[in-house]
């Protein structure tokens, strides 16, 4: 009921219809909420989400701009762009895409998808195995031992039998 309230179902259908957000802003929604359904529990730092955005972007939606990654996520997780006309990114002034996550003061911030988003793509993208970039990332920069645990059950069952292997020795 709170989600509903909350907007929910209006940020899905932003995410959805590519009408809030730009492509740079949906590839990084898209990577954080198959981080998630794939089996990385912990929020995800910015260099990892970059990586594997590049990867759903083509060639001339990528950015050329340094610190792209950086800039889009501080737009999606506090709800308004600085230099856009289309300047809101939240539902009701108040849901984002994502949520910021700062462990400690000056330490890098970390993302995850808003819970609605990801219990809806969990169903929706169920069968989807994700650019080649999203694996080697997680293989990269994942070090929590469940966390890599989930994910080679995941690419095994995703009969990415090199990447679960991966997984396992990390």
């Amino acid at each position: 009921m709170i989600q509903h309230l909350s907007g929910g179902p209006e940020l899905l259908m932003a995410y959805l219809n590519g009408t809030l957000f730009t492509p740079v802003e949906h590839a990084l929604i898209t990577t954080a909420l198959e981080c998630r359904r794939l089996g990385r529990n912990h929020p995800a730092p910015t260099q990892p989400l970059a990586e594997v955005a590049d990867g759903y972007l083509t060639a001339r939606k990528r950015p050329s701009e340094p610190g792209w990654a950086t800039t889009a996520l501080d737009y999606l997780t506090c709800g308004y762009r600085s230099d856009d006309s289309r300047n809101r990114t939240d539902i009701r002034h108040t849901l984002t895409a994502l949520t910021r996550h700062v462990v400690r003061s000056g330490t890098p911030p970390t993302f995850e998808a808003a819970d609605y988003l990801d219990q809806h793509a969990r169903r929706d993208r169920q069968d989807e195995l994700g650019p080649p970039a999203l694996w080697s990332s997680l293989i990269t920069h994942t070090t929590d031992p469940e966390d890599l645990h989930r994910l080679a059950q995941a690419a095994k069952a995703q009969g990415l039998i090199k990447s679960a292997v991966a997984f396992y020795l990390c």
